[in-house]
């Protein structure tokens, strides 16, 4: 499979050029220096993706010395000349024919929706549009539905970038930042730098306000060494009226018949000037038009700097101009005892390229938003983190005079970052996602094509009301793939009557009656399903309601199961038979803010294991040995880890009598799968015998489990 991955030119590249002389290169060449010395982020991305089996082609975007070089190359001597990168990009698609278009983060903002469907029809074949995102999209200017719709699938960076997307309907999955091991450094034999900090200071730019505070307070108060600049601030509010003014012209134009004025400018103006026409067209995609990228009214924070200075004018001897290339820059990293790392002002912000860089060094990282990045590093002993300039400072402190622990925190982080986040791990995700892309494609639907629906019933008629509706829920999922359907929507029937459950033996009847079905139905089915992004659930009281006669908005519906009741086992069948497939389940974000709250006074930065307790009165035999698990507790070191119980939902009364009995209980786990999962996300380790919980957390990624199947 072809793939061919289109990366954003860096502001720096221009100044890189001139003092590696890349004009005097072929274009072969010079791809290679631009990824040796990662200007093409990441510059290992090709060899990992070949080492998948995949054929790459990268270019940088709109490079336009790049471009040309290649143009000449292959027999293009007029584009080479104009040079017009997109016509240049276009003719490179249709010599290499690509299966694949990769777009890597800023790049889409070159490559917008207009443009992207116009390269569709240069490829003259069904390709994959795809690419990873990892920044942030305006939402005062531009729309995820508007400016992503188009795309076949995207890579997001954090879990808020998924919510998004999925709230959208656009298939996504979470990859992260990750470090480049293919990149050469020489480690510095000497940590000659105290603090450092790389990259701009914010000064200038809104989204990185915060960056500019904390800059601001703490550099008169640590030995900080900064290789940056402050960008010159465009913001002047003495500015805002002339461009005001000046955007009328474009407004009107918008106004005219652009066509004709593309075909007419081409002709009898200047080459470029068709592109800046193109722009306006592209708004009629996006729904925005061009001047909104100019019209700084439209900026929340505007004139937000009008009575700040950029920092190196105020702290002159902190500053150092920026490095150019990536080895230059990871042998800088690895002289510093700290790396420092502030996100830009947006929450979805999280786990930054520099926080992998700095750790794949194996220096200290100490950065902002270490709650949030604890699902990748642990704080405290992989990271170093922070949430204020005065803890900025304290940490600092605190760590400069502790060689021996800052030490220990950034060998364990480098080791936790070489073991799960490098390229390779990255380009293995992608490769399997665009395998089952390719295996699944079908033609693009036409606008106005009624959209497919799979309406997946799960009938208690024949199916247990337990945790085993989890692996129907993912067998589900796996279908609307397979069948291609834009949404899955999930019916859970009752039973025809509900107190004479067919299957159900009478000693079971005895202890599980029909009024606690009814509750099991609303508390374990229907919350499952809660926990599955973007499907719908009905929650049907009573046979009464035919759900396949609704109403879908003129949907297409497809049925899931197809005929009858199949046994249980056919979802496990379906599932263990395409784990590529699976989707999981999340728990909520508040779900989880509730957690941290109830955590915090309990666990004292200690690691949390769960034990979940199953003390059922049916089949008593496999439950739990509660004097076994006394003994387990009991040995664990109480300064690393924290106990805590998840009782039996059902015998919460027998758990305050047992052995167990002195450990902290987490009751609302018994009625909130929501907060059940998102306690078992955030514990260090979970403990089950097989159960109904364990069943559906078995199918977490975020979820690391020990379970104990027991002989009977």
């Amino acid at each position: 499979m072809k793939v061919l991955r289109i990366t954003a030119a860096p502001g720096h590249l221009k100044k890189f050029r001139k003092v590696h002389e890349l004009h005097t290169k072929s274009f072969s060449d010079q791809v290679k220096i631009l990824q040796e010395e990662n200007l093409m982020l990441p510059g290992g991305w090709p060899d990992a993706m070949a080492a998948e089996g995949f054929e790459v082609m990268e270019v940088l975007y709109p490079d336009v010395a790049l471009l040309s070089r290649w143009a000449r190359e292959n027999g293009h001597n007029r584009l080479a000349l104009e040079p017009d990168p997109f016509k240049i990009l276009k003719a490179m698609i249709a010599t290499f024919k690509p299966d694949v278009i990769f777009l890597y983060a800023g790049v889409f903002f070159h490559l917008t929706r207009d443009f992207r469907d116009e390269i569709r029809d240069t490829a003259g074949h069904d390709i994959i549009f795809t690419g990873f995102w990892g920044d942030e999209l305006c939402d005062q200017l531009y729309k995820y539905r508007a400016y992503f719709g188009d795309l076949d699938y995207v890579f997001v960076s954090s879990k808020e970038y998924k919510e998004f997307f999925d709230a959208e309907g656009i298939p996504s999955r979470i990859i992260g930042n990750a470090f480049d091991p293919s990149l050469k450094f020489i480690p510095a034999p000497v940590k000659d730098i105290d603090v450092l900090f790389c990259g701009t200071t914010g000064y200038g730019i809104p989204e990185h306000f915060n960056r500019y505070k904390i800059l601001k307070e703490i550099i008169p108060k640590i030995n900080i060494k900064i290789y940056g600049n402050d960008i010159h601030n465009r913001m002047r509010r003495f500015k805002i009226g002339i461009f005001k003014s000046a955007m009328c012209v474009p407004k009107i134009l918008w106004k005219m018949a652009l066509p004709l004025l593309k075909k007419r400018v081409g002709k009898f103006f200047f080459p470029g000037m068709d592109r800046i026409v193109a722009f306006y067209i592209n708004a009629k995609n996006t729904g925005v038009g061009p001047w909104a990228l100019m019209d700084l009214g439209l900026h929340p924070n505007i004139g937000i700097y009008d009575f700040y200075k950029p920092l190196r004018q105020l702290y002159p001897r902190a500053f150092t101009l920026p490095v150019l290339d990536g080895t230059e820059y990871l042998n800088l990293l690895s002289r510093a005892k700290i790396v420092l790392n502030i996100h830009r002002d947006e929450l979805a912000d999280v786990g930054n390229i520099r926080c992998f860089e700095a750790l794949g060094v194996g220096t200290c990282l100490l950065t902002d938003r270490g709650e949030r990045l604890s699902e990748n590093f642990k704080p405290g002993k992989e990271i170093a983190t922070f949430e204020t300039a005065d803890e900025l400072v304290e940490q600092v402190n605190y760590l400069l005079s502790h060689d021996t622990e800052r030490e220990a925190i950034a060998a364990t982080g480098h080791r936790r970052c070489l073991e799960s986040y490098t390229v390779a791990h990255r380009c293995k995700i992608i490769a399997e996602e665009l395998r089952r892309l390719a295996k699944s494609r079908r033609p693009k639907a036409t606008q106005g094509t009624a959209p497919k629906i799979l309406f997946a019933k799960y009938d208690t008629e024949g199916q247990p009301i337990s945790y085993d509706i989890s692996f129907f829920l993912q067998a589900a999922e796996i279908k609307r793939q397979q069948l291609q359907c834009d949404r899955l929507v999930v019916a859970v029937l009752p039973p025809k009557d509900i107190h004479n459950q067919p299957g159900v033996s009478d000693d079971v009847n005895t202890i599980v009656d029909g009024y606690s079905r009814r509750f099991r139905m609303a508390h374990i089915l229907v919350q499952m399903t809660d926990l599955m992004p973007n499907v719908d659930v009905l929650h049907l009281k009573s046979r009464r309601i035919d759900p396949g006669t609704l109403n879908f908005g003129g949907s297409r519906m497809l049925t899931y199961p197809e005929k009858g009741i199949p046994h249980h086992s056919e979802y496990y069948k379906l599932v263990n038979a395409y784990p590529a497939l699976v989707r999981g389940f999340e728990a909520s974000k508040e779900a989880h803010r509730y957690i941290l709250n109830w955590l915090a006074p309990i666990a004292k930065g200690r690691e949390v294991v769960t034990v979940t307790l199953r003390q059922y009165k049916v089949n008593p035999e496999r439950n739990n040995n509660l004097d076994a698990w006394a003994k387990f507790s009991k040995g664990l070191d109480v300064k690393k880890y924290c106990v805590v119980i998840i009782p039996d939902t059902d015998s919460v009364k027998e758990f305050r009598e047992s052995p167990l009995r002195h450990y902290p209980m987490f009751e609302p786990a018994c009625f909130d799968i929501d907060l059940r999962f998102a306690l078992y996300e955030r514990a260090y380790m979970n403990m089950f015998v097989n159960n109904g919980p364990c069943v559906a957390a078995s199918l977490s990624k975020s979820i690391d489990y020990i379970m104990f199947k027991l002989v009977v």
